[in-house]
């Protein structure tokens, strides 16, 4: 992606955020809503094209500090 291509489209998000965000201001109670909601837009104008992205599920992410921990079986994934 170009230089212009992505302040571009960072412009734009910017923009649709603040337009969101005139329109309803109390669906933002903190700072993080609106940074999540700034991610949203960009994700939606194309930001993400290019990118990997690994999200991980807030399963995994317990799961795998249960395994670090030795409480649940790697293989078999049950308590131990």
């Amino acid at each position: 992606m170009l230089r212009e291509e992505l302040f571009n489209i960072l412009e734009k998000g910017i923009v649709k955020l603040i337009d969101v965000f005139l329109a309803k201001p109390f669906t933002f109670y903190t700072e993080s809503d609106l940074h999540c909601q700034l991610y949203h837009i960009l994700w939606d104008l194309g930001l993400n094209e290019g990118c990997r992205v690994e999200v991980l599920s807030q399963y995994s992410c317990i799961k795998s500090i249960l395994q670090r921990a030795g409480i649940e079986d790697v293989e078999t994934g049950n308590p131990r």
